[in-house]
């Protein structure tokens, strides 16, 4: 990704009597589709939760261009984003179904380093 993009991050904790596989397969199949058509989205991403308090909780999180486009479509997306609601309103309401937010975190990312195989490692010089 590059500096500059936008991240929603949301915690969510799967409700008493509803499968986490479920929430998987909901993502895979309706979440994903329906983030594809929305302007400026970049990646969804859900990830496990496997250490920690939040153990067997969920973090979707959402990669947008930038701030800015996250702002034109939840903020200032009209009809476009009334209609997108109204044809996926069927994914969302299953998704509240199965589970509840716990908490979001919106973020700007300022730094991205990548270091894949094969890349010399760096010796930083502690200052004094």
């Amino acid at each position: 990704m590059a500096e500059g993009h936008f991240y929603t991050i949301v915690i969510w904790e799967v409700r008493a009597g509803a499968r986490a596989s479920d929430l998987e397969e909901l993502t895979r199949n309706g979440i994903l589709p329906q983030y594809r058509e929305v302007p400026g989205v970049l990646s969804v991403k859900l990830f496990r939760i496997q250490e920690g308090e939040d153990v067997n909780k969920y973090m979707a999180m959402t990669i947008y261009e930038s701030r800015e486009a996250y702002n034109n479509w939840w903020a200032k997306g009209g009809q476009a984003l009334l209609t997108w609601q109204q044809q996926n309103k069927a994914v969302v309401e299953k998704w509240v179904d199965t589970a509840t937010p716990a908490r979001r975190h919106n973020m700007t990312l300022l730094i991205d380093a990548e270091f894949p195989p094969g890349t010399p490692k760096i010796n930083f010089i502690p200052e004094n």
